[in-house]
């Protein structure tokens, strides 16, 4: 009988390969804004995902702090700064175990 945690994992891989234009192999330490250039409505589509269907509490989400409003190709670093929050696949997995988001 398969785990929670590895049917978790594999959904969330799915849902990211079906969002992202990212060809690698999706990893925990993979950043979902910086490496996997979601954002915008796709990033809202991950978040409502992560809420409605696995029970993620986002309360603690700020819009602010991910670029909800704003195209992949326009989240890359600049000058080597990094405009919005880190958000790793790892991190998504971790919630997805506690039923919370934290940063």
């Amino acid at each position: 009988m398969p785990n929670a945690e590895g049917d978790d994992r594999e959904a969330l891989y799915a849902k990211l390969r079906q969002l992202s234009v990212y060809e690698g192999a999706i990893t925990p330490e993979l950043d979902v804004v910086y490496d996997l250039r979601l954002g915008g409505s796709d990033l809202e589509y991950l978040l409502r995902w992560l809420h409605q269907e696995n029970g993620v509490d986002l309360s603690k989400v700020n819009a602010r702090d991910l670029p909800l409003n704003e195209p992949p190709q326009r989240t890359h670093t600049l000058f080597g700064r990094r405009k919005f929050k880190s958000m790793t696949v790892g991190g998504l997995l971790a919630a997805m175990k506690s039923k919370r988001w934290s940063w």
